[in-house]
């Protein structure tokens, strides 16, 4: 799989090609929120508290679309996701919380 900055790269050129690179942040950001509800159903679905039919490719694509909104917003907003990737895992070693839990 590519690297972050690969996946940024090639949602810029996307973005671009269609014209969609001067997106509002606002915009992006209610597309996530509209993801994550069509993800939302369908975890309902494979935990059977919704009674429809739950497609594990639904999920898969629902997943990739908020990726992709998600790298969009990080390239309106001019984040650099590979480097705060790793800033990250750096503050989760030294959380507590979660590792006193497995004890």
């Amino acid at each position: 799989m590519a690297n972050l900055s690969k996946l940024q790269e090639e949602v810029l050129a996307y973005d671009q090609k269609y014209g969609w690179e001067g997106d509002k942040e606002s915009h992006i950001a209610l597309h996530m929120a509209e993801e994550m509800g069509e993800i939302s159903r369908l975890i309902l679905r494979l935990e059977g508290y919704k009674h429809e039919e739950y497609s594990k490719k639904a999920l898969a694509e629902e997943l990739i679309d908020l990726l992709y909104l998600t790298i969009k917003l990080g390239n309106t907003a001019g984040i650099d996701l590979e480097k705060e990737w790793y800033s990250a895992f750096e503050r989760y070693e030294k959380k507590t919380s979660r590792k006193e839990l497995k004890k």
